[in-house]
């Protein structure tokens, strides 16, 4: 399968204007905003958006793993990302599973 054929089934889709709320409103300790969602392993992750926060050059996505989970093969909790497409491309490649005592 072409690389491309990947990232278009995992392009991540923007969130709306009351999930963007919904998101801020759950988690008040967030300093990023939602930039919206991708598919990773079947599980909708949160892409939180860090293109104001950012210098050039440093990533400007962030891909969350749910609540209760991790990255298998990062062994994180977030993934950095620098375009959206690395953000497919990640979530084309990631696995998710349940988190440990280590995680903490």
């Amino acid at each position: 399968m072409k690389p491309e054929a990947v990232t278009s089934i995992r392009r991540p889709r923007k969130a709306t204007p009351a999930e963007r709320s919904s998101y801020a409103a759950a988690l008040p300790r967030k300093v990023y905003p939602l930039y919206g969602f991708v598919t990773v392993g079947g599980q909708k992750c949160a892409v939180e958006d860090l293109r104001g926060y950012a210098a050039e050059g440093d990533p400007t996505y962030e891909i969350m793993a749910p609540v209760g989970h991790h990255f298998a093969d990062e062994g994180t909790h977030s993934l950095l990302a620098r375009s959206l497409v690395e953000v497919s491309d990640l979530a084309a490649s990631e696995r998710l599973v349940p988190c440990t005592a280590r995680c903490g």
